[in-house]
């Protein structure tokens, strides 16, 4: 059972109200009546142009807002639910939400639509048999059929809103937790404003990866004492100098001796053997602990850390029951079989839930430590607010005038759409965003591309900002302790803080003085 307070409520709650969400044929209507108007007044205009000259707004071509992704909802949903959510055997793992009450409250759904059925073949039947019996001619056993079917509807339709009423503002039915994969599958999108790699089920949201590749050699004895070293060359930065009349012997001295200093042979510390492991244990640690040094009343975000084995979204299904296994066994680091590298690979993935579920912002972190190199990747995601469609469901007073008026027209809608559907056997729509087959995310598919508050937007750079920094700090104090040169891994996250990211070493996207700076034709 979930009660009232719970910090996710609000999403949970809306994506099981979904189910018993009904489709609004009057603004259905009103739409297209509307979009027709809008088309004839083209036409005219186009006909009439001299005397009709262009608005402005008409001539901007693509100055339109995006729109959100095509979702389903009420009947379609639910079983789309049941089928791609509930049914399938490798499920993408869940969070920033309770997936649990949705697939429950789906059941009930497509147990109230079976009931309906029966309902309508009960007023088919009686009626036939009344007609066959003579009790009925034609034409009134087709006037009592429609009579009858638009009672069903509309006693369906009042059902379905004191439910979604009551999923709304009530306690939600929480069945026991199932066993969450340690596994998410990748692929690789190729979009209008540019490909991308992107991991299904962390977010819609992509941000360019930020990685940092380095030699691991030994550190020089200085190292340390060099970091501290902040005093000013001789001659240029003496108080007893005036402005302007540096001492030319005491800077050719200065300049001597680091010529001298650079020539000489650096003697080197001994190198510390470690595992991209145990690099894995220390980052995912200090992100499971953000702020250990801080005071209990500090502000603390709702963090979680977990391991988690990254394949490739067409191996999701493919791969056998053993080789599903050894991911978990790869992404817990336990001894026993693991995949091979071409199959899955190991990533840190942490996450920061706000704004009460509507925002989630992930990174995805990787270490390759092979032939004494080492990378390490930073691929930040973000799960953004629910689809409009859903966000926007309320909950309706059905014993009002108005909405009894409403539903008496929606009722006959529902009886025209049932037979179209029956004649035709139409299938069931299925949300934008879902291929069809392979693994899918309940959570993603019904959420937006973009954040539309700029508050929220800034958190979700904020977030990604404070785990990106913390695991290369991190990474850095770990080599510094293991005895690495961290020259080279100090001028490339330093290039990353100030103006953008890098690739291995390679600068990509405009240089601009501000975190996260990407190429435009990498933006979402």
């Amino acid at each position: 059972m979930i009660r009232h307070g719970a910090y996710t409520e609000g999403i949970t709650r809306r994506l099981s109200a979904a189910a018993f969400a009904r489709t609004d044929w009057l603004a259905v209507l009103r739409a297209v009546l509307a979009q027709l108007w809008k088309a004839l007044k083209a036409a005219v205009r186009k006909r009439l142009r001299w005397f009709f000259p262009a608005k402005e707004a008409e001539k901007a071509a693509g100055s339109s807002e995006p729109k959100p992704p095509e979702v389903v909802l009420g009947e379609d949903y639910a079983v789309w639910v049941r089928r791609r959510i509930k049914k399938s055997a490798r499920p993408v793992p869940v969070y920033g939400f309770h997936q649990e009450p949705v697939v429950h409250a789906c059941d009930r759904a497509i147990q109230h639509m079976r009931r309906r059925r029966v309902a309508v073949m009960a007023v088919v039947a009686v009626v036939a048999w009344q007609a066959i019996v003579g009790a009925l001619t034609a034409g009134w056993a087709v006037i009592v059929l429609l009579a009858g079917l638009w009672g069903v509807y509309l006693a369906e339709r009042y059902l379905a809103q004191l439910r979604l009423n009551a999923l709304l503002a009530g306690e939600l039915q929480a069945p026991p937790t199932a066993v969450q994969a340690h596994a998410l599958p990748y692929l690789h999108e190729r979009r209008a404003n540019g490909d991308r790699h992107r991991f299904l089920g962390a977010g819609l949201q992509a941000w360019q990866e930020a990685v940092i590749g380095i030699d691991v050699e030994p550190a020089p004895e200085g190292q340390d004492d060099e970091d501290d070293s902040t005093s000013p060359l001789p001659g240029l930065g003496s108080p007893a100098q005036k402005p302007g009349q540096p001492d030319m012997a005491e800077v050719a001295k200065a300049v001597l001796d680091a010529l001298a200093k650079h020539n000489k042979p650096v003697a080197r510390k001994s190198l510390k053997h470690f595992t991209a492991g145990q690099l894995h244990a220390h980052i995912a640690r200090r992100l499971d602990d953000p702020a250990p040094s801080h005071h209990r009343d500090h502000p603390k975000l709702r963090v979680e850390v977990i391991g988690i084995a990254g394949i490739h979204h067409k191996s999701w299904d493919q791969i056998d029951d053993d080789a599903w296994r050894s991911l978990h066994t790869l992404a817990v680091d336990n001894i026993g079989n693991k995949p091979a590298e071409e199959v899955a690979r190991r990533y840190i993935w942490a996450r920061v839930t706000a704004w009460n579920g509507d925002l989630v912002a992930a990174i995805l972190v990787r270490f390759a430590y092979q032939g004494g190199f080492l990378r390490v990747t930073v691929r930040p995601h973000v799960m953004g607010p629910l689809n409009p469609k859903v966000a926007g469901l309320t909950p309706a007073d059905p014993r009002s005038l108005k909405w009894f008026g409403r539903t008496t027209f929606n009722a006959l809608g529902d009886i025209y759409v049932g037979l179209d559907r029956l004649i035709r056997r139409k299938a069931r729509k299925r949300p934008e965003l879902d291929p069809g087959s392979g693994p899918v995310s309940l959570r993603e598919v019904y959420s937006l591309r973009w954040l539309e508050d700029m508050h929220m937007h800034d958190d979700a750079r904020y977030y990604v900002q404070m785990m990106q920094r913390r695991v290369f700090d991190s990474t850095e104090i770990f080599l510094r302790d293991h005895n690495v040169d961290i020259a080279a891994y100090r001028q490339q996250s330093t290039a990353i803080y100030n103006f953008g990211v890098m690739n291995g070493g390679t600068m990509t996207g405009a240089v601009q003085a501000t975190p996260f700076s990407v190429n435009p034709s990498m933006t979402n």
